[in-house]
């Protein structure tokens, strides 16, 4: 195995930000595990073009979402059979109720299909930006 060959860093890059964007880089750096912002830097310029986004928190948000959109889902066809069986007679909601319920079960159905095809639409985007 060969030693790593080691150069020596003659030349410096300064720049100035904000008291906030070098919070944001300093803790990027460190959520890395990088120790010096100088390492992180370089290592996210030269060794790779593509910019890294971490998608955990937009998983584990889609996760969630996916989760409590089932349990809506679910409390919708317990409205949906309440009022089947209002119109069957057993009188359990008045009308404007089960109007209002109606039109919730729509709405929700809608936005649910929105956020599919934003979804679908966005997982195109990225496997094509993957294959170049």
């Amino acid at each position: 195995m060969r030693k790593k060959e080691i150069k020596n860093k003659t030349k410096r890059i300064e720049f100035r930000c904000t008291e906030e964007e070098f919070n944001v880089i300093k803790a990027k750096a460190k959520e890395a595990s990088f120790n010096k912002i100088s390492d992180f830097v370089r290592e996210r310029t030269m060794n790779d073009s593509k910019i890294v986004l971490d998608a955990t928190n937009f998983v584990e948000s889609l996760i969630n979402w996916h989760k409590e959109a089932g349990r809506v889902g679910n409390n919708l066809n317990q409205i949906a059979k309440a009022i089947n069986a209002d119109v069957k007679g057993k009188g359990y909601i008045q009308d404007a109720n089960a109007k209002a319920m109606v039109a919730c079960m729509g709405e929700y159905a809608a936005m649910n299909q929105t956020i599919d095809h934003s979804l679908k639409k966005l997982l195109r985007h990225a496997s094509k930006k993957k294959k170049k």
